[in-house]
């Protein structure tokens, strides 16, 4: 494990309810209730680009998409928010909640805070340039965000403040030199987990997987998550990491030792690229404990700890492209794919969700 300083400079963000300092006060924007409509999407095809699938505290589910804004569905209605409405950008990747039950999108153009009334914004420009330092550390209630493809590391909110904090250069770094004038910093980070323990896991653009415990950092040693970007991060019921890597496949950390899913399973590595999941962009578990693994490619795999059966456009799929998976509060899967929009899985079949049906 290697141990960094805790003199890490950090760029802080401040902003209170009375003084906005830098921020414009035009970033604060009143809420006009969303837009209802009867569909996903901008329209009624169901072929946008669901990004990412939240469901908070209270049931709900919301879905982030590719250029159409954010939808809830509470079981009967969907809401429909967009710049309209004082979201920060139209493109949206990640959806979570604070402690105090407020909704933060993270988009292109920078992060959303909705407490249900009131979009507030920080753009990117915002987060960059208001700074001074600070030092890496873990407290309860801290949100966590990633802070772009050209600066790496993350971001930090607490207490009204945001944190940039870059990620420990991992001691065998050969990549970072050979890209000096890349546009994308391969410490660039794709997903975080917070895992039961308290611990921060960021999955990177092109050095795997970085752990962060609160007072030291380790990378994973394997090399088969360096190279291709880690897309998802999962803990199952167990305690055990599952990580999904663009390119090398799943990966499962007990610990102590990190193994591909085909040392997992009892394979090689395929010759043919669907003979395992090796394109994996996000991972999650049904009821039973069984993994469901998402790829941009070869469709939904299912685990359940002694093989692996897939499914595709010929069990149901619209699209082999997925890009989030999710279990809602009745335990049914709901999938978020590009270009297909969204489906579920209610033990049986896939169906296209459409509201009237649930």
């Amino acid at each position: 494990m290697t141990t960094v300083s805790s003199a890490i400079f950090t760029v802080l963000i401040t902003i209170s309810s009375l003084s906005y300092g830098q921020w414009n006060s035009n970033d604060i924007i009143g809420y006009t209730g969303g837009g209802k409509v009867d569909h996903l999407g901008p329209d009624t095809s169901n072929t946008f680009q669901a990004r990412s699938i939240f469901r908070d505290s209270r049931g709900n589910l919301w879905f982030a998409t590719n250029g159409d804004g954010v939808f809830r569905y509470d079981g009967r209605t969907i809401i429909r928010y967009t710049d309209k409405h004082g979201l920060c950008g139209n493109y949206a990747w990640m959806i979570q909640e604070g402690h105090d039950g407020a909704l933060w999108f993270r988009t292109r153009d920078g992060i959303s805070r909705f407490d249900g009334r009131t979009f507030t914004n920080y753009t990117n420009r915002q987060l960059q340039d208001n700074s001074e330092p600070g030092q890496w550390n873990i407290a309860p209630g801290d949100l966590w965000f990633d802070a772009g493809g050209g600066r790496g590391g993350v971001y930090r909110y607490r207490s009204g403040k945001f944190a940039w904090l870059p990620l420990p250069r991992w001691a065998r770094d050969t990549i970072s030199a050979r890209m000096p004038n890349s546009s994308y910093s391969p410490y660039a980070v794709y997903c975080i987990l917070l895992d039961r323990k308290g611990g921060l896991w960021f999955g990177t653009q092109e050095m795997g997987v970085c752990h962060y415990d609160g007072s030291s950092f380790s990378w994973l040693p394997a090399d088969g998550l360096r190279g291709a970007a880690v897309r998802t991060i999962f803990e199952d019921r167990d305690g055990a990491i599952w990580i999904g890597n663009n390119g090398n496949g799943l990966f499962r950390y007990d610990g102590k030792t990190v193994m591909s899913v085909a040392e997992i399973v009892g394979s090689t590595r395929p010759k043919k690229p669907q003979s395992l999941p090796m394109r994996v962009w996000t991972v999650a578990d049904d009821k039973a404990g069984n993994l469901w693994i998402g790829t941009i490619d070869a469709g939904v795999w299912r685990y359940d700890g002694k093989a692996m059966t897939r499914y595709t456009v010929d069990n149901g799929l619209d699209i082999d492209f997925i890009w989030t998976i999710v279990r809602d509060r009745l335990d049914n899967l709901w999938f978020g794919t590009d270009g297909g929009g969204v489906q579920t899985f209610d033990g049986t079949r896939f169906r296209r969700f459409r509201p009237s049906r649930h």
